[in-house]
């Protein structure tokens, strides 16, 4: 057992004391120890002063974060108000330039003139005979596309595909527009008209579309579908 205990004992205690001399020893210990806890004391006060200032900069960064979240924010609310402020201007500011154009030029509000012509562009979406009814309501009809110029005029207008005035309701394969006239200048996209392609689920395809993502080609599609369309008169 003291072999053992022997063998616990440090080699180099932190103070150790001159046991030929006890005054001078329990003098000696008391210097040591006091040494030892200043020594603590003091790196005790270190770390907390670290501490501190650790948490004024954790404080600071999240205040600055917090800072910059917000102007983050308010830069973002502040540009939507300009954008929304523009657009506003720029509907009114197309509204009244329309408006003058149609005045000028003797065609109803909302249509726009091109050659002899004045023509509207639809924003609801309807079957092809309710689109012509539509425009034969307004002593009009779906447009009657004449030269490549009017093709050209009416695709850019569109941004979806929509009805011309173009079918062959009373003879399958016999094109003819809603004026009575035979169709002589044809800008069918590739393969077509095709009648569906022989797929039944399509239906008899016998009215014609300016397609979207084709600019200015022609499809042949069911008159059921639904879609915007163009007048003319």
């Amino acid at each position: 057992m003291e072999a053992v205990y022997g063998n616990v004992k440090s080699k180099n205690p932190v103070c150790q004391l001159p046991v030929s001399n006890p005054p001078a020893s329990i003098k000696f210990n008391r210097r040591c120890y006091l040494s030892v806890i200043i020594f603590m004391v003091m790196l005790s006060v270190l770390l907390l002063a670290g501490l501190i200032v650790f948490s004024l900069f954790y404080v600071d960064s999240v205040r600055n974060l917090s800072e910059i979240s917000d102007s983050k924010n308010n830069v973002t609310e502040h540009l939507n108000a300009v954008i929304e402020r523009l657009n506003s201007s720029l509907i009114k500011t197309t509204k009244k330039l329309m408006d003058f154009k149609q005045g000028e030029t003797g065609c109803p509000a909302e249509w726009i003139r091109f050659g002899s012509s004045c023509y509207f562009f639809s924003r609801d979406s309807k079957s092809w005979d309710e689109a012509r009814n539509f425009c034969r309501a307004r002593e009009a009809d779906l447009v009657v596309i004449n030269s490549k110029n009017e093709k050209t005029f009416v695709s850019a207008f569109r941004d979806t595909p929509v009805w011309i005035g173009l079918t062959d309701g009373a003879v399958e394969g016999t094109w003819k527009w809603v004026d009575g006239s035979s169709l002589t200048l044809p800008f069918w996209g590739e393969d077509q008209p095709d009648n569906g392609g022989g797929i039944s689920s399509y239906g008899e395809e016998d009215c014609a579309e300016i397609r979207y993502g084709f600019p200015g080609s022609w499809n042949d599609v069911s008159c059921k579908n639904s879609m915007k369309w163009i007048c003319e008169k």
